[in-house]
């Protein structure tokens, strides 16, 4: 106890300062934290909506726009050749199934890049997740309610030690 000493006169001399808050504060401050729950717990299924789509997103193939204009442009090359009047049937065989695999290249590129714009989209309203924000390279937005409970941080001690009236 003797090594504690200086300690525990700092923790009494804390509580010298403390102040019993009134009903009122405490009514006001109860109705704010009620209201601050409510606002989360009906933020919870949207999270989990968000998450649900944020893991989907990272599922797609990522497209960059050159992709898809290089195999748009092969597939026009390859049905280009497929036009000439003098090919035997080994070459246009070969170039049935070039162009064949270019086709489903670009399919697939179409439909990457289609279901990351739709998702993209569908997330831009969940950017007040952090998860979401980060998925889509922006910065998470506040939402007024949680600005408040972060704001709130603290005030119920405030009011006990009478630094908030």
């Amino acid at each position: 106890i003797i090594d504690c000493q200086p300690s525990i006169e700092q923790c009494m001399c804390g509580l010298g300062e403390v102040q019993t808050p009134d009903t009122h504060t405490c009514d006001r401050v109860m109705a704010e934290a009620k209201a601050l729950l409510e606002t989360l717990t009906s933020l919870a299924p949207r999270q989990v909506k968000a998450l649900s789509m944020v893991r989907e997103l990272e599922r797609v193939p990522k497209v960059q726009e050159t992709e898809v204009e290089d195999a748009e442009y092969e597939v026009s090359e390859v049905e280009h050749k497929l036009k000439r009047p003098r090919m035997s049937a080994e070459q246009r065989q070969k170039l049935t199934r070039e162009l064949s695999g270019w086709r489903e290249r670009l399919n697939t590129l179409k439909r990457s890049k289609a279901e990351r714009e739709r998702l993209t989209k569908q997330l831009q309203g969940h950017c007040i997740f952090p998860e979401v924000a980060s998925a889509l390279g922006v910065e998470t937005e506040a939402l007024g309610e949680v600005s408040a409970l972060e704001m709130c941080n603290g005030v119920v001690g405030m009011m006990v030690r009478g630094e908030i009236v």
